[in-house]
């Protein structure tokens, strides 16, 4: 009887700490604009709109939200599936280039033509596909994850994908490009330009209440 009473208490515990660590998500819908990662995951969300249901489902399970969630919300978006779909390849550890090719989503419906070439390592792949449009790319998750974002950024901001290309070359992360150009949009002390709001144009890292840290790279 003893025993059974302590293994009670142990689960009671362990519900008790599980209940203590749920995932506030409240912030991709409304970040604090002070938080560069709030703000970052909050445009991804916002860009796409997905199900509400469908991202309190998925975030939670993500070790690097701020790696993963970007990228997840645009392959939905393009393979026109639900970010469950999209997770039950990515949790397996799949690479998101062939994630790619899972979903039928092709090299480009993630490269975006721009007058100015984005520079190493990003050029390479990107100036082949430009030069050959017709041949097979060889993508890295690294190039993936970056024209993600100057997708992302640009249908948020409603500007050029040109423009986000010279955002990023002269920010440190995708993080700080996406805080300072929400500030200076909202009207917020901060860095930016103010741009109009909107998903704009197709063609063209911590993050706060949640968990995980996330590589953020970029």
């Amino acid at each position: 009887m003893k025993k059974l009473t302590v293994l009670a208490a142990l689960a009671a515990a362990v519900s008790t700490a599980s209940a203590g660590i749920s995932v506030n998500l409240d912030f991709l819908w409304k970040p604090d604009p002070k938080n560069d990662s709030q703000v970052y995951l909050h445009v991804a969300n916002t860009a796409y709109q997905p199900p509400a249901e469908q991202v309190r489902t998925v975030y939670p399970q993500m070790k690097a939200p701020e790696l993963d969630f970007p990228i997840l919300l645009f392959m939905a978006n393009e393979a026109h599936v639900s970010l469950t779909a999209v997770w039950d390849l990515r949790s397996k550890g799949t690479p998101w280039v062939q994630v790619m090719t899972r979903l039928n989503v092709p090299p480009e419906r993630v490269f975006v033509p721009v007058e100015h070439d984005p520079g190493p390592p990003y050029g390479k792949a990107y100036g082949h596909w430009k030069s050959h449009p017709k041949e097979r790319v060889a993508l890295t998750d690294d190039d993936v994850a970056y024209w993600v974002n100057v997708r992302t950024q640009a249908r948020y901001f409603s500007v050029p994908p040109d423009t986000v290309v010279g955002w990023r070359q002269a920010g440190p992360t995708w993080k700080s490009v996406a805080g300072n150009q929400y500030r200076g949009k909202h009207g917020h002390e901060g860095e930016g330009q103010d741009h109009g709001h909107g998903k704009g144009d197709d063609q063209g890292e911590n993050h706060g209440n949640g968990k995980g840290k996330g590589k953020g790279k970029g």
